[in-house]
């Protein structure tokens, strides 16, 4: 087993996909923490609504390559297309950002919205490119954007770090 750290996003009908997507991800492993949802607008050139973003703790079995695959398999359910322009809004977005204490993805150190979210369920978790743990990278990322903390869309379901 391995704990990976996933990054969900919506920015066409959140309240609808974010959920179900949620779900959609106990049938990989279990979910062992997951983020409040937080609110930003789109970022590096991309246009269109507010993307809503959380972060997942996943313990699971599959390998690198079997997890990305049921990740597309749970996108494709939720409507997104691909190839699409990698700037276009999309009903849900998964990405694997770290695995086993380590971000991996170069986004966490740039933009809030991985790193505010990843930061709630996996503070000490180290960025591999800066050497600085995610909730460091976090507070100085959250002082420059504008991301906004949402109600919990599934408030019976949300696993705490460390339980």
């Amino acid at each position: 087993m391995r704990t990976v750290a996933l990054l969900l996003g919506s920015n066409v009908d959140p309240a609808r996909h974010v959920p179900r997507a949620l779900a959609d991800l106990q049938t990989l492993g279990t979910v062992r923490a997951r983020s409040s949802a937080w609110r930003s607008a789109p970022e590096g050139g991309a246009v269109g609504p507010d993307f809503w973003n959380l972060a997942v703790l996943l313990e699971t079995a599959l390998d690198a390559g079997a997890l990305k695959v049921a990740l597309r398999a749970i996108e494709t359910r939720h409507g997104r297309v691909r190839p699409a322009p990698s700037l276009a809004p999309r009903t849900i977005d998964i990405d694997i950002v770290g695995e086993n204490g380590t971000v991996a993805a170069a986004e966490a150190g740039r933009w809030a919205h991985v790193a505010v979210p990843l930061a709630e369920v996996a503070p000490a978790w180290v960025d591999d490119r800066r050497g600085e743990p995610v909730g460091e990278i976090a507070v100085r990322l959250r002082a420059d954007t504008r991301i906004v903390r949402l109600p919990d869309p599934l408030p019976s379901s949300r696993p705490r770090p460390g339980r």
